[in-house]
């Protein structure tokens, strides 16, 4: 059988996007061709701002030129429109309402089009003072404002943020496995997504709450595209032992195999395109004791022997 003859359809990659993209629907597709980087990029810095490099980091931030002050409502909105002001290309001013005491509600948006509501592109929400007292919330989203702005296009961290939100109408800040489903239904319009999603969404969420939050996603893109080879290979194979037995066997391969075809949109499962006999002939390959099963160093050591078959089973490892 030739593994490679499926490569081209089934070159998937873990971090939401297609590796080779399918030439047939290119225009219809949206570019997501940097998508992995700037993932790579921010969940990199995420994982700095978590141990000693943290200061290092903070240290490179331009930091704001005035002293700090508490704001009343008046100096607020003085604040904010200044702001839009000196930085009208990445903030857009608004209010939603009124409050209890017939205030504006003011809302300011930041991005790199922050007119426009582009397909694909999430949303985070940041509230601060939800109740009157509570100046310090509201300080600490002005201050972050200004972080924003200043530092954009001067720190890449910081523009790469602004550039690329992680959660899509989502204001607490969590995907539930619809939202899920929907965000990869945009990189993977000519295929069922349903099936795959149900798989990566349980690698994604590793405290088993139902969401993914921020730290989880980032964590689990670091995880197949960071660190040592058998590290990543080892986060592939529990995301592919549904049963949680430390072993992957033909029926779990085929039905990974099936949700990727689905995924792609790959209709022809004749032949060699036939997921039970690509599985098959995958486990008689790698399997050493056998079982007629994969232990979890039976399929590292396979993926990193055979490169057909870590192209197919472990894209971008």
């Amino acid at each position: 059988m030739k593994i490679s003859s499926f490569i081209l359809t089934l070159h998937l990659d873990f971090n939401l996007q297609p590796s080779i993209q399918d030439t047939s629907s290119s225009t219809s597709i949206k570019d997501v061709s940097s998508i992995n980087d700037v993932y790579n990029l921010l969940s990199n810095y995420a994982e700095k701002l978590m141990n000693s490099s943290r200061e290092n980091i903070l240290k490179t931030l331009i930091e704001p030129k005035d002293k700090f002050q508490y704001h009343n409502y008046d100096s607020m909105i003085e604040k904010l429109k200044e702001l839009n002001n000196k930085y009208p290309n990445i903030t857009s001013l608004y209010t939603i309402g009124k409050s209890n005491e017939k205030r504006d509600l003011w809302v300011m948006i930041i991005s790199d089009q922050p007119l426009i509501h582009e397909p694909g592109e999430p949303e985070v929400k940041y509230i601060g003072n939800m109740h009157g007292d509570e100046s310090v919330g509201r300080e600490c989203l002005i201050l972050f404002i200004e972080y924003l702005c200043i530092n954009y296009e001067k720190h890449d961290y910081i523009t790469q943020l602004v550039n690329n939100s992680f959660i899509h109408d989502c204001p607490t800040g969590r995907l539930d496995k619809k939202k899920f489903v929907e965000m990869y239904r945009q990189f993977y319009p000519n295929g069922k997504a349903d099936n795959y999603c149900k798989y990566a969404f349980n690698r994604f969420d590793t405290n088993n709450d139902g969401t993914i939050d921020f730290q989880e996603f980032l964590l689990a893109i670091a995880a197949t595209s960071q660190g040592p080879l058998d590290d990543r290979l080892t986060a592939v194979f529990n995301m592919y032992d549904f049963s949680h037995n430390r072993v992957i066997d033909q029926k779990e391969l085929t039905t990974i195999i099936t949700a990727m075809y689905d995924l792609v949109g790959e209709t022809d499962h004749t032949g060699d395109h036939d997921p039970k006999k690509l599985a098959a002939h995958i486990v008689a390959q790698l399997d050493i004791d056998g079982d007629k099963k994969l232990s979890k160093a039976e399929f590292i050591t396979g993926c990193k022997n055979n490169e057909s078959i870590r192209r197919l089973l472990a894209p971008n490892i």
